[in-house]
């Protein structure tokens, strides 16, 4: 996007955030879209709950059930995701983008990312940055040749 922004209006796919196809309940899809739709914020399972008009226990196990995730993982993987947008997409600090999704520092977001992709946030960035840069050169070689 451009300014690396990433916003609430994100249009991606369930099955590209690890959850599988299929058809959900209304509470359930209504949860994976509240989830998405107030990506920002730091959410808990029982603001989902009420967000979406369902008993707690209920949405809890209903969400489990159909996806084969966790509400907290579900939001974890999130959270993530967005992280890896921030840190590809713009220029802030690590910090800065720990911030942005709901972590409460730096190292909170690291452990995340490092759990969830086997990889730091410094190393996505750094490996970005390494693909553009390879990029430019093979594009500039190929305009002299």
């Amino acid at each position: 996007r451009p300014g690396g922004q990433v916003g609430g209006d994100m249009e991606l796919s369930m099955e590209k955030r690890g959850l599988p196809r299929g058809e959900f309940s209304r509470a359930v899809s209504e949860s994976l879209a509240f989830i998405q739709g107030h990506s920002r914020s730091k959410q808990s399972v029982t603001q989902i709950a009420e967000g979406v008009g369902v008993n707690y226990h209920t949405l809890r196990s209903r969400f489990r059930r159909e996806t084969r995730l966790t509400m907290e993982e579900c939001l974890i993987r999130n959270r993530v995701f967005l992280a890896c947008q921030l840190i590809l997409e713009s220029s802030k600090q690590i910090k800065e983008i720990a911030w942005d999704v709901g972590y409460q520092n730096e190292n909170q977001l690291t452990r995340a990312t490092k759990k969830h992709l086997g990889l730091t946030p410094q190393i996505i960035r750094r490996h970005a940055k390494l693909t553009s840069m390879v990029s430019k050169v093979l594009h500039q070689a190929k305009r002299l040749t």
